[in-house]
């Protein structure tokens, strides 16, 4: 859920982009200071923990406006909003397949795992 924010500010683009072989990092995680993430793998729907020790960069993050609507044309996005704050509910799995779906579209994919 995003809850007051759109998906620029959504973390999960860069575990897509991860899959999506992007090599080029941000910065803020590093080998001395990784992060721990765990989830089900969006396409073998087992349980995963990856050690990032990066964070992935461009590629979909600065297209979060196309991101947002191609999550909601398909119908895997609900929007509403709690108080004042708008809200995005969405599948994890479903924005890592778009970011890769996108990656796949322009180019940018490169297989990783």
């Amino acid at each position: 859920m995003l809850l007051g924010v759109d998906h620029s500010r959504d973390s999960t683009i860069h575990v897509g982009e991860d899959y999506g072989g992007d090599d080029r990092h941000s910065g803020g995680i590093s080998p001395l200071t990784p992060k721990r993430i765990v989830f089900t793998h969006p396409v073998e729907g087992e349980e995963m923990e990856v050690m990032i020790t990066s964070m992935m960069g461009n590629v979909v993050l600065n297209r979060h406006d196309e991101l947002d609507r191609r999550l909601r044309d398909a119908g895997l996005q609900a929007e509403g909003s709690v108080g004042d704050a708008q809200c995005r509910l969405v599948k994890g799995a479903h924005i890592i397949e778009e970011c890769i779906a996108m990656m796949k579209a322009s180019g940018e994919y490169h297989h990783r795992f």
